[in-house]
């Protein structure tokens, strides 16, 4: 009897051993899982933030080429307006010239009849 009670004993600690061990590893393997999803979850945080700021470097990229040839679309624009409008002027000098010179001859044609 008393060796069967010892026995006992022995099961009952070795059944409450084996039953702390596996809540044990479940809060292990819990802890494990759960760190491994977190590794996961970032590696793809830090691979998508990794893309999108190669991204943004290329869109920066087009941003300042945009800006320049806007800035050289300007420019050019200023520069045939300028062009324009001296040209302008230097018609508007012809037509008052050309004026003159109708009015001029006109004078001399009509004093010569008269």
């Amino acid at each position: 009897m008393r060796v069967i009670k010892i026995k006992d004993g022995e099961i009952q600690r070795l059944q409450a051993l084996v039953n702390a061990l596996r809540d044990g590893s479940t809060d292990k393997v819990k802890t494990a899982l759960f760190a491994e999803a977190r590794e996961e979850a970032r590696r793809g945080f830090e691979g998508e933030r990794s893309r999108l700021q190669q991204e943004i470097y290329e869109l920066k990229g087009m941003k300042r080429q945009m800006e320049e040839a806007l800035n050289l679309a300007v420019q050019a624009d200023k520069t045939k307006a300028s062009e324009i409008r001296s040209v302008y002027h230097v018609h508007q000098e012809e037509i008052t010239r050309i004026k003159r010179e109708c009015e001029r001859e006109i004078r001399r044609l009509v004093a010569q009849k008269m």
